[in-house]
């Protein structure tokens, strides 16, 4: 089975529990796929009162290895700082050089993605 979790977990104040509720939830080489944000502006609209984190793919590497095995998770991040400051300006794609947002730098991460497997 598997369990796709995309920008939700940083509105869960106990990531911890949730990942272990998770864990427990799937079944042997279940596999779980999260995204989380990385550098973003919060939502001031629906939930800047419950956007409780962003994080760093060392971050979500350690969160999940916790009741994952560490080798069976796999962290990757996107962006750059072009990337990060069209998205805290709310440019939107056709305002900005496909080039520029396709360059990688691990110093800004944009979206932080993960794949775990039980």
């Amino acid at each position: 089975d598997c369990i796709i979790l995309t920008q939700t977990l940083h509105l869960v104040f106990d990531m911890a529990a949730a990942i272990a509720n998770i864990h427990r939830a799937l079944k042997s080489g279940g596999v779980l796929l999260v995204t989380v944000p990385g550098i973003t502006p919060l939502d001031r609209v629906e939930f800047l009162d419950s956007w409780y984190w962003s994080l760093t793919g060392p971050a979500l590497q350690r969160l999940l290895s916790g009741p994952f095995e560490p080798e069976k998770v796999a962290v990757e991040t996107s962006g750059n700082l072009y990337a990060a400051t069209a998205f805290l300006h709310s440019a939107a794609v056709e305002e900005v050089s496909r080039r520029k947002l396709d360059r990688f730098d691990r110093a800004f991460p944009v979206t932080v993605a993960a794949r775990a497997t039980k």
